[in-house]
């Protein structure tokens, strides 16, 4: 008996739990915050179970998820977000963070291969040019080779080759980044530091005066001219570095605004919405004219008309 129950822990140990679409935006921020964190790059000052997404992540997949084109997979974001939390610090960059096949596979289309297309099944692209439909294809990509210093480079990076983080291609060589209290000039300072007259600076932890090259990430620079931890949503603030959530609004740290809400400087809409008359409005949809409102951010305006390959490419 005990020998079943170890088995069926083991099992379930491996499964991973969905995560639901609705907190898949929050969930993403708060991992690579976490990421972000353990490698130094946040301070420990900072709760990153506060932070928010600064805006919708789901913005221009809402039109495609409503029409049944678009597809979510919660036990692929549930792998996104484990793997963002495990990756190594040499591939901490966000934009290598949300290219791991886990999430790339979060959202997919229906279209199988060969098949005429706006999004593609999982493992496909969907080849188009300009405004015409396009054909689901398979197309490989090289898997993501870190390189370590010394070795050769590119500035633009082939086959997916780059410079691991804390190196930089510098005359076709990765080379390292200096860190606080080296000397810097060609090469800039590792993040996390900034270069002040030739030597590097390490950003002020919370408590610390802020010095001349600011504090870190997760911190502002209070009117004592010490680091504090960033705002949480609610917050009173007198600017939008004071706040978690970027935004500053009213003397408030807020989020973007969504339809129907009060908008303006200080005070942005959603992706998904466009401020009209001081009213945050819904973006035109597939069909509807331009302007004055502008496309939805899957739609393109062909002719003064908006055009959405998702629903028009099936």
């Amino acid at each position: 008996m005990n020998r079943m129950v170890v088995l069926v822990a083991v099992f379930f140990a491996g499964c991973e739990a969905p995560v639901s679409l609705e907190s898949y935006c929050r969930e993403l921020v708060v991992a690579e915050c976490q990421a972000q964190q353990r490698c130094g790059r946040i301070s420990s000052a900072f709760d990153c179970s506060s932070r928010e997404p600064v805006s919708d992540c789901l913005s221009g997949r809402r039109v495609g998820l409503a029409n049944g084109v678009l597809q979510y997979d919660g036990v692929a974001a549930s792998a996104c977000i484990t793997e963002i939390g495990s990756s190594s610090c040499e591939n901490i960059q966000w934009t290598a963070l949300i290219s791991l096949p886990s999430c790339l596979a979060v959202f997919h289309g229906v279209a199988k291969q060969g098949e005429t297309c706006g999004t593609c099944a999982a493992g496909l692209r969907c080849l188009t040019s300009g405004t015409s439909c396009g054909t689901c294809e398979k197309v490989s990509t090289p898997p993501r080779v870190l390189l370590r210093e010394g070795e050769a480079c590119a500035p633009a990076p082939v086959d997916n080759r780059v410079c691991a983080a804390g190196l930089r291609c510098l005359d076709a060589v990765c080379v390292r980044e200096p860190v606080a209290n080296e000397a810097c000039g060609e090469i800039p300072c590792v993040l996390g530091a900034a270069c002040v007259e030739g030597l590097c600076v390490a950003w002020a932890e919370a408590g610390e005066p802020c010095g001349p090259v600011g504090c870190k990430a997760g911190l502002f620079c209070s009117s004592a001219a010490t680091c504090e931890v960033e705002k949480p949503l609610g917050a009173a603030c007198d600017a939008v570095e004071q706040c978690a959530s970027f935004l500053c609004s009213n003397g408030v740290c807020t989020v973007t605004r969504g339809e129907g809400q009060t908008c303006g400087l200080g005070a942005p809409c959603d992706f998904e919405f466009t401020c009209l008359d001081g009213v945050c409005a819904a973006r035109a949809q597939n069909g509807e004219a331009c302007e004055p409102r502008g496309c939805a951010n899957s739609a393109l305006c062909v002719d003064g008309t908006c055009w959405d390959p998702m629903l028009e490419c099936r």
